[in-house]
């Protein structure tokens, strides 16, 4: 088993039954752990809460992040979040013309067209 594998699993429980300071905690982790894999998991996890500290950081990691992974990754969890400002700022990704990852356009686009069906 890799190290940090068990870790990988855990933000998903927390994402169901965490707190605010669990999302808060989750940010730490997606924000500087080492292992790629372990923020991306965070950045899911955090998307599973919801609320404005959620949308908050997962809006600043898909317009502020280098790595389009992790940004592609952000969409996706904003697309979890489900606020109507989740979905503006998915709108704003796809109608960017200065957005160059088709990845993260694509991200955005799913995520969109899932709130709209929940909508």
């Amino acid at each position: 088993m890799l190290p940090g594998s068990e870790f990988i699993r855990m933000p998903s429980i927390f994402g169901d039954i965490g707190t605010e300071d669990t999302v808060r905690q989750l940010i730490g982790v997606a924000a500087s752990d080492r292992d790629f894999n372990i923020r991306c998991a965070a950045l899911e996890a955090i998307g599973g809460f919801g609320g404005p500290v959620s949308f908050m950081y997962l809006r600043d990691v898909l317009l502020n992040e280098e790595d389009e992974e992790l940004r592609a990754v952000a969409a996706s969890s904003l697309g979890n979040v489900g606020s109507p400002a989740a979905l503006r700022i998915l709108k704003k990704i796809i109608d960017d013309p200065n957005e160059k990852s088709d990845l993260v356009k694509s991200r955005s686009l799913s995520a969109l067209n899932i709130l709209r069906e929940i909508d």
